[in-house]
C-alpha cells in the first residue's frame, strides 16, 4: 500500500483536530493512553489481493478439526507485491499454535499455514500414524491415520472405522504399533467379519411385526445370538427356554414374544396387596383373555385365595392372594418291601410352599412318586414310599462262566430269570457291577445279570507264548484254583495261552481249557 503525507498530532490536540479536519477519507489509529502518538493517514485506493488461508498440521495434512475450520480465518486482504504474509497478522482459534513462527509463503494467492494443537498449554503436536486393518493373513490400508498418544498408544475411540461391509474393529484387542519396510510408524487394528443377521419375531405361532427392526450385526461365523442383543418389542418380554440359533439359509433368528401382562394383586376383600416382592408382570405366550396362574411363581409367605384363571383386560389381570402361615408336618420315610418306617423328620414351612426332601441314605423314592412336597395343613403325616438303593457301579471287564454247569441269570432286584441263562465256560462283555444283599453281581444285559460267584474276570491275550522257569515240573490248576493232580508242565518248556486271570489271589496264564499255571512259574 503507498503511504501518503502523515500529519503528527499529539493527544492533546486530538479533540480540536477531529473538530476541524473532514475524516471522510482520513483512517486513525490510536490507543487509549492520549500520551502516545497517533498515527493518521490519508488513504488512496489501495492495490491488494485477498489471498485464500488453507491450514495444515506439520506433515502437510489438512486439518479436518471442526471447531477449527469453523473459527480460524479462511482469508486475508494484503498488498498486492507481498510474497509472504506475516503470522502476526492471524489469530490461531485456542488451543492451537504455529509451526513456523514468522511468515508463511505466498503461492497464486494461496498461503499454507502449518498449525499445531498445543496440549495443557505447551506446544506439542500428536504423532500421526498409518492405520492398517489385519483379519488373519489379511492386510489393508486405511485411508485414515490416528494420533499416537505420548506413551506410544493409541485410544481405541479415535481409530478409524474400516470402512469396508462387514467388517468391524475388534473389541478389547491391544493393537500394536510397529513399522513399514521403509522404517515409517504404522499400527495394525485387528477387525473380524460379520454379517447381518435379520430378527423375526413370533407370537402365538404367528409373526409380529415390530417397529424399526433393525438387522443385526454378527461375527461371520456365529451360530447364536444373545438375548441381550435382541431388541424388545413394546408390550412384550422374550418367552423363555429357547434358543436364538440362526438359520444358514437365510440369516435369520426366530424370536419367541410373550405377551407382557401387568399384575395387580388384592386380597379376598378387594383390598389391594402392594409387595415389591411380589411379581409385576407375567409373560403368556398365546394370545388369551385369561390368565392361567400357573404362570405367576408367588414369593413364600402367599398363596392363591383360589386356583381358578383370571381374566385379562388391557393388557392387565388382577389376582386374589392370600398371606400364606407356618404349617408343621411330620414325614415318615416307609420301606416299600417291609412296610415298615425307616426313619422320619418333622418339617415347618409356608402353605404352598414346595419342599425338596431328603430322602434317607442308602434308599430312593420308588417309581412314579415324587421328593418334593408341598406344605399344607397343620399337624399333617405325610407318608413317603421309599425303597433300598442297588450300589451299581460301572465296571468294564470281561467275564467267564466257571467250567461245569449251566449259569443263571437275574433282574436287578435280584430275582431270577426263568429260560435265559449262560452256558458253561462261555465269555461275556460286562459294564457294570453291582452289590444286592451283600452279593456282587456282573450285568451281563441291560437288566440282566449274573452273580460274581459263577463267573470269573480275566484278560484277552492274543494267543502268546510263555516259558516255564527251571528246575522241577510245574503244577496246574483249575479255574476255581484247585490243584490238577495227575497233569503239570515241564520246566523249560513253552506254551500258547489266550488268558490272564487273578485266581485265588494269584495271577494265572490259562494253557488249556480248564489248566492254569501261575505267573511265578514262567519266565
Amino acid at each position: 500500500m503507498k503511504l501518503s503525507k502523515k500529519l503528527i498530532v499529539t493527544g492533546l490536540l486530538f479533540s480540536s483536530v477531529l473538530g476541524s479536519v473532514n475524516l471522510g477519507a482520513v483512517s486513525a489509529m490510536a490507543t487509549v493512553d492520549q500520551n502516545q502518538l497517533m498515527e493518521v493517514e490519508s488513504s488512496k485506493p489501495a492495490e491488494v489481493k485477498n489471498l485464500k488461508i488453507l491450514y495444515t498440521d506439520e506433515h502437510k495434512t489438512p486439518i479436518v478439526d471442526r471447531q477449527f475450520v469453523n473459527e480460524a480465518k479462511n482469508s486475508i486482504l494484503v498488498p498486492i507485491t507481498d510474497k509472504k504474509l506475516k503470522l502476526k497478522l492471524i489469530t490461531l482459534p485456542k488451543d492451537y499454535a504455529f509451526v513456523d513462527t514468522d511468515e508463511a509463503d505466498i503461492f497464486n494467492n494461496n498461503v499454507f499455514i502449518r498449525v499445531k494443537k498445543i496440549d495443557n498449554g505447551q506446544n506439542h503436536l500428536k504423532e500421526k500414524v498409518k492405520v492398517v486393518f489385519v483379519n488373519g493373513k489379511e492386510e489393508i490400508d486405511s485411508p485414515d491415520m490416528t494420533e499416537l498418544n505420548e506413551d506410544g498408544t493409541v485410544n481405541e475411540a479415535n481409530l478409524p472405522k474400516d470402512k469396508r461391509a462387514h467388517h468391524r474393529i475388534k473389541a478389547g484387542v491391544k493393537h500394536v504399533v510397529t513399522k513399514d519396510a521403509a522404517g515409517n510408524k504404522l499400527i495394525k487394528v485387528e477387525v473380524e467379519k460379520t454379517k447381518n443377521i435379520n430378527i423375526k419375531y413370533i407370537f402365538d405361532g404367528k409373526e409380529k411385526v415390530i417397529a424399526d427392526n433393525q438387522p443385526l450385526e454378527v461375527l461371520e461365523d456365529a451360530k447364536n445370538i444373545d438375548i441381550k442383543d435382541i431388541k424388545k418389542a413394546e408390550g412384550y418380554s422374550i418367552a423363555l427356554n429357547q434358543k436364538f440359533s440362526i438359520n444358514p439359509t437365510n440369516n435369520t433368528v426366530e424370536v419367541k414374544l410373550a405377551k407382557t401382562i401387568v399384575l395387580t394383586y388384592i386380597d379376598a376383600n378387594g383390598f389391594k396387596i402392594t409387595d415389591s416382592n411380589l411379581p409385576a408382570t407375567v409373560g403368556i405366550e398365546k394370545d388369551s383373555n385369561k390368565l392361567d396362574l400357573k404362570n405367576i411363581k408367588l414369593p413364600a409367605g402367599y398363596k392363591f385365595v383360589d386356583n381358578k384363571p383370571v381374566d385379562i383386560a388391557n393388557g392387565k389381570a388382577t389376582v386374589k392372594i392370600a398371606r400364606a402361615k407356618i404349617v408343621n408336618i411330620k414325614v415318615v420315610y416307609v420301606d416299600k418291601d417291609t412296610k415298615k418306617a425307616v426313619s422320619s423328620h418333622k418339617l415347618s414351612g409356608t402353605t404352598g410352599v414346595a419342599h425338596k426332601l431328603d430322602v434317607p441314605k442308602g434308599y430312593k423314592v420308588v417309581e412314579g412318586s415324587s421328593n418334593v412336597i408341598t406344605f399344607d395343613k397343620d399337624g399333617a403325616v405325610v407318608n413317603v414310599v421309599v425303597e433300598k438303593v442297588t450300589p451299581i457301579t460301572n465296571h468294564k471287564t470281561t467275564i467267564t462262566t466257571y467250567p461245569g454247569s449251566f449259569v443263571s441269570l437275574y433282574n436287578q432286584k435280584g430275582e431270577f430269570i426263568q429260560n435265559r441263562g449262560l452256558s458253561a465256560n462261555s465269555s461275556w462283555a460286562s459294564d457294570k457291577t453291582m452289590m444286592l444283599s451283600g452279593v456282587k453281581y456282573y450285568r451281563v444285559s441291560t437288566n440282566e445279570w449274573v452273580k460274581a460267584e459263577s463267573v470269573y474276570e480275566y484278560t484277552g491275550l492274543n494267543n502268546i507264548v510263555i516259558t516255564t522257569t527251571k528246575g522241577k515240573y510245574k503244577s496246574l490248576y483249575t479255574t476255581r484254583g484247585k490243584a490238577v493232580g495227575n497233569r503239570g508242565l515241564g520246566a523249560n518248556s513253552s506254551w500258547i495261552t489266550d488268558k490272564a486271570a487273578t485266581i485265588n489271589g494269584e495271577k494265572m496264564y490259562r494253557v488249556a481249557t480248564n489248566e492254569w499255571i501261575k505267573a511265578s512259574d514262567i519266565k
